[in-house]
């Protein structure tokens, strides 16, 4: 399946789709903290702190795909061709909607799912209950050939970045009710798309010495002051701990920029395997709301106390990640036959 942030390149990057790889593997990580009732626990125990662990690391994949999306789309220009990318988000979008519809269908006497209205829910991308991603992006998407014609010099588009990170992150720290520019933070997802695009266009880059012990550094620091903030206590969202938020700006910049430069000696037919699951990355993350659902209800029944169920960690986050991937896989045969059958684009013809 197209991955929504790739169809731009011709050549492709593979430590741009390594990080890809990584980001959707943290989706799914991240979720583990959502649906095994770790927001409403107090942290209070060295296994809780584990996860405070788990979730301040993961919550560094949504970030990571927007600094993609604006280091392989900063060139792009208005055109049909270019609107014509959404298909690539829509039909997937779609197709794995429908699949999300027959499993509701299917499994209505278990409470895997919470309620929707099935036509409104897939309108408002409530049915997919990850679907807020598509939401965001499609209006990100639609403003890229726009925002790209912003991009001028080097002086002035790290202006505008730091217009941005003023705007969207500074608020994170001085999150009080007086501070006059809070409603603003709202648009983090530009920030990230202009940071990644800064970087494509000015090859930013840090010795790679230097790259991995700041990462290691600010991510360490954050985790030990996510636990000292929510000791003894249920975990509150603080403001610098939000998707656009100082913590994950740092690290997730960092963390893009490190892999970004590294140098991969592998094969080519591993290089094909991690293209071809960084190409499914937007199939995975859909699909992974569906088998969450079925995976956490089981858990949930069998394992009350939530710290017990961090043993299940390397068991139902692989689990999940790879039954998305196959959904996704087939998802992604359906979605070339569409192609093909609809729009002519013969060269995504699946193989039989």
């Amino acid at each position: 399946m197209y991955n929504i942030t790739d169809y731009s390149t011709k050549v492709r990057n593979i430590n741009v789709d390594i990080i890809k790889c990584i980001a959707v593997f943290l989706v799914v990580s991240v979720h583990f903290c959502l649906n095994n009732g770790f927001y409403e626990t107090t942290i209070s125990c060295p296994r809780m702190y584990v996860m405070v662990c788990i979730r301040t690391f993961s919550m560094m994949c949504v970030p990571l795909f927007l600094l993609i999306t604006g280091f392989l789309m900063n060139k792009k220009e208005f055109s049909k061709k270019f609107y014509f990318g959404l298909k690539r988000i829509l039909i997937p979008y779609t197709i794995i909607s429908l699949f999300t519809l027959i499993i509701r269908v299917l499994l209505h006497d278990y409470s895997f799912f919470k309620d929707v209205n099935y036509f409104t829910g897939f309108l408002d991308f409530n049915l997919i209950g990850y679907a807020w991603y598509v939401d965001m992006y499609i209006g990100l998407f639609l403003l890229i050939p726009f925002i790209n014609k912003m991009f001028s010099d080097k002086f002035k588009d790290t202006v505008l970045l730091c217009t941005l990170l003023f705007l969207t992150m500074l608020p994170s720290i001085c999150s009080g009710p007086t501070f006059f520019i809070k409603n603003w933070e709202t648009i983090w997802p530009l920030t990230y798309y202009v940071f990644g695009a800064y970087i494509s266009r000015y090859n930013l880059k840090l010795k790679t010495k230097n790259s991995l012990l700041m990462f290691i550094f600010f991510m360490s620091f954050f985790i030990i002051l996510n636990c000292i903030i929510t000791h003894n206590k249920l975990w509150n969202l603080h403001s610098f701990d939000s998707w656009g938020g100082l913590e994950n700006v740092i690290t997730s910049t960092l963390f893009f920029i490190l892999i970004l430069n590294l140098r991969f000696n592998i094969s080519e037919k591993f290089k094909k395997v991690i293209s071809y699951i960084a190409n499914l990355s937007l199939g995975i993350y859909l699909s992974s709301f569906i088998f969450d659902s079925i995976y956490y209800y089981f858990l949930n029944t069998n394992i009350s106390d939530v710290t017990a169920k961090l043993n299940m960690y390397p068991v139902i986050v692989p689990a999940s990640f790879l039954s998305a991937v196959i959904l996704a896989i087939i998802t992604d045969y359906i979605y070339k036959l569409i192609d093909n059958y609809i729009f002519k684009n013969k060269k995504n013809m699946p193989k039989i």
